[in-house]
């Protein structure tokens, strides 16, 4: 399916949706996927993506918007910024 835009893209998230968005750090991010989830204004959603994301951008901006309950990272070394985020909210950890 080809997609013309990033909000086409998430045109689909709802309140509660689970999102796995791909890129690996300022490399490769979909930064724009990112913004056009607060444009669009879904909240309570699980994000999935391979690290916890630095400064205002990318999948620190969602949190930032208090847009997200959980987030599903493989990488967990973030910026400042977001480890501030984190740290705000309670954590929820699953230790499997």
């Amino acid at each position: 399916m080809n997609m013309n835009s990033a909000a086409e893209a998430i045109s689909e998230v709802h309140y509660g949706s689970s999102v796995m968005i791909g890129g690996f750090g300022g490399v490769g991010s979909l930064i724009e996927a990112y913004h056009a989830l607060i444009d669009q204004g879904a909240k309570n959603l699980i994000l999935a993506n391979d690290n916890a994301g630095s400064s205002h951008v990318a999948i620190a901006a969602p949190i930032e918007n208090k847009q997200v309950k959980k987030m599903i990272f493989s990488f967990p070394l973030a910026g400042k910024e977001v480890v501030d985020l984190i740290l705000r909210r309670p954590a929820t950890a699953n230790k499997d």
